[in-house]
């Protein structure tokens, strides 16, 4: 943003420019060396890495602070921290009454019944897709981190319970989940594009653009049920 309202100015960019390359110098520093001094032998070149990459951190802080004046002098700063506190304060709030309905839920027992329902089913297979289609659905009414909050605590007991590999149950949720960005009519991802697109460009020609990407996310998580091995095979390297 500082860069960028420097270009609209015509002014100089190359501190922001120079700061930019002092953080991805500092990340390769931390990658290629052993940057603790605190351990009882260290070596001239590991003193010579650190104060390199200390350099860099400084120089990047003060890229930072010169970005942070600009956009303040620019009257930039101002109107995106107002904004950004009104986000994070709703999400907040999202999840403190997530957290409110939660605990209602559990003191009555609710988890319990749901659970027990779930149990019921004699086929893992078929106790994880009812899970799934139900976090589809609640997609299409719910933010993600109301599922996230309230849904997954009470039926991850159930579906991590089982036989399947945590790590693709745990991505099969997740790119499920990711649908709620994108289907109607309280997808994260529809309220962006309504807020930049032209007048011209009415709410129901976006709810009709967004089905074949809505599609591609269904045969992504089709993929995955097919081929799990495709998740499963870097942790099993790790191990």
């Amino acid at each position: 943003a500082a860069f960028r309202k420097l270009t609209d100015d015509q002014k100089s960019t190359k501190v922001i420019l120079q700061a930019s390359y002092a953080v991805v110098i500092c990340i390769l520093m931390g990658v290629n060396f052993d940057l603790r001094i605190s351990t009882e032998q260290v070596s001239p070149e590991t003193w010579i890495a650190f104060l390199f990459a200390y350099g860099m951190y400084l120089y990047a802080l003060f890229g930072l602070l010169m970005a942070c004046l600009v956009l303040y002098q620019g009257d930039v700063l101002r109107p995106v921290v107002r904004e950004t506190s009104k986000v994070t304060s709703m999400v907040f709030t999202i999840l403190i009454g997530s957290q409110v309905l939660n605990l209602v839920v559990i003191s009555y027992g609710g988890e319990h019944y749901i659970q027990q329902y779930l149990r019921s089913f004699d086929n893992e297979i078929t106790i994880f897709l009812i899970v799934m289609v139900l976090l589809f659905v609640l997609g299409f009414v719910l933010d993600f981190l109301e599922i996230i909050y309230i849904v997954v605590p009470i039926v991850g007991p159930v579906i991590y319970g089982g036989t399947f590999d945590p790590a693709w149950v745990t991505i099969m949720i997740a790119i499920n989940l990711q649908t709620s960005f994108l289907t109607p009519p309280f997808g994260f991802a529809l309220f962006y594009l309504r807020g930049v697109a032209p007048r011209s460009v009415r709410t129901q020609d976006i709810y009709r653009g967004v089905l074949p990407f809505v599609v591609i996310q269904i045969v992504g998580l089709l993929i995955l049920w097919f081929f799990p091995e495709i998740v499963t095979i870097v942790p099993q390297l790790l191990d």
